[in-house]
């Protein structure tokens, strides 16, 4: 009995020492001292937006952050939107970020690029080692952010974005030629682990009603034709509205030789622009999704619009990673 006693208290003392642990580590404590890595930070600035006020929610990995621009979205359509998408992240990332952004936003439709969900394959131990990781870290934000406090000491400085979206205005031409065949034929098809958290994501849209949308961002160098072909063989199985940037890149309008920042794999600020104006259109065809921008509510997205102007005039030529390099 004395040592169940024990026992019971030291998990007490634990879970006590943890929540004060967790409350010193909040987003909103973090950002303000701008501790907070940039690969987390457009997803911790989640719980610092107004509530109720981001109607389409963009995720997936790099290829996500780097095609989708709220503040060309806003501007043109009064549609609100925030990326909260980041390098490498994975399935059982995107699940979490849904949730997160779910606690302070009605979102009506999310838009998740494809890429991420299709390279996930991880054996059955690792899908569930990362799925506890990962749910700890969502509800025990210390496990996130314990290390944070080191960028105090290494006079970190984050990088601006809006709405989640990073200005990079450098151009580094694609020079590789034809690289959608439409006339392959070959597929590969998605993971398990993939539908697994295909099914766990489409469920909580479901109930939250959510319109769930694939889309793939222009890329040579991620879309290849039996990837590629798997991402259109899984909407279809799925039932899902797939907008496909490598097959519509005339619709979209992309020039290799100016809209890409990494020869073939990423758009910088003019490819974000015409991707955006693509998913404009489907978003105004197939949604019916109000025009804020002449709602008062909104004014700090008018506002937050003046200043991105500036910034992309700021940053012509060049991107934050150059600038830090200086």
């Amino acid at each position: 009995m004395r040592h169940f006693t024990s026992v019971a208290c030291f998990i007490c003392f634990f879970m006590i020492v943890l929540s004060l642990f967790d409350f010193c580590h909040r987003d909103e404590v973090l950002i303000r001292e701008g501790l907070i890595s940039n690969r987390d930070l457009v997803i911790a600035q989640l719980d610092t937006e107004e509530p109720d006020q981001i109607d389409v929610l963009c995720v997936g990995n790099s290829l996500g952050f780097c095609s989708i621009n709220p503040m060309e979205l806003y501007r043109n359509t009064g549609i609100t939107s925030y990326v909260a998408s980041n390098a490498m992240q994975t399935p059982v990332e995107t699940y979490y970020v849904i949730r997160k952004a779910l606690r302070r936003h009605p979102i009506k439709v999310i838009l998740w690029e494809a890429d991420n969900i299709a390279r996930v394959d991880n054996d059955l131990i690792m899908g569930a080692s990362a799925l506890l990781a990962e749910d700890l870290r969502y509800h025990h934000p210390f496990l996130r952010y314990h290390k944070a406090w080191l960028n105090k000491v290494n006079d970190f400085i984050p990088r601006p974005n809006f709405k989640g979206y990073v200005i990079n205005e450098v151009v580094k031409p694609y020079t590789g030629g034809e690289y959608y065949k439409q006339d392959d034929t070959s597929v590969e098809e998605i993971s398990a682990e993939g539908h697994y958290y295909f099914d766990k994501i489409k469920k909580l849209c479901d109930e939250k009603n959510i319109k769930l949308v694939l889309y793939s961002n222009p890329s040579p160098v991620c879309y290849e034709p039996a990837g590629h072909n798997g991402i259109i063989q899984f909407a279809k199985e799925k039932g899902l509205d797939y907008l496909d940037g490598d097959a519509d890149l005339a619709q979209i309008g992309i020039d290799w030789s100016t809209d890409i920042y990494d020869e073939g794999d990423h758009l910088n600020l003019e490819g974000a622009k015409k991707m955006t104006g693509y998913v404009a259109r489907y978003l105004i065809k197939e949604h019916e999704l109000a025009d804020h921008r002449n709602d008062p509510a909104y004014e700090s997205w008018n506002e937050l619009y003046l200043a991105y102007e500036k910034e992309a005039v700021r940053m012509k030529g060049t991107a934050y990673y150059r600038l830090e390099e200086q």
